[in-house]
């Protein structure tokens, strides 16, 4: 089993483009315009919504813009990544203004960063030496 896309919800496209585009480096696709006779029965929201594709080798993040309050609150789901340089991708995210969470656990730490619209991820080392 492989997973084809993991959906998001920004607030903005341009906190979509920060975090997708230029912080993991995906690549954007066109905006389209999900109606509402499909958007109703999924999310429960009466109205159209604007979404975009952001897709690399490894991973295709579907995100739905919207200026309505969907994003959870819940702080424990997630998703997690797996990255070349964990270390490099945390300072960039950092630099550039996303919330980053370290948490120590044994000899490493736990890596945490957060979108600008309070979307979770993890962000792990690719292991190497297996």
């Amino acid at each position: 089993m492989r997973a084809l896309h993991i959906g998001f919800a920004c607030s903005s496209e341009r906190n979509a483009d920060r975090f997708f585009r230029d912080l993991l480096g995906l690549t954007k696709q066109d905006l389209k315009t999900i109606p509402v006779s499909i958007v109703k029965p999924l999310f429960g929201l009466d109205t159209s919504l604007p979404a975009i594709n952001y897709t690399g080798a490894d991973l295709h993040a579907e995100v739905f813009i919207s200026d309505i309050s969907t994003v959870s609150s819940d702080r424990i789901s997630h998703t997690c990544l797996e990255v070349g340089n964990a270390e490099e991708l945390i300072e960039r995210a950092a630099a550039s203004g996303f919330s980053v969470t370290r948490i120590p656990k044994g000899n490493g730490q736990i890596l945490f960063l957060d979108d600008l619209d309070g979307n979770r991820f993890e962000i792990k080392q690719v292991a190497t030496g297996l």
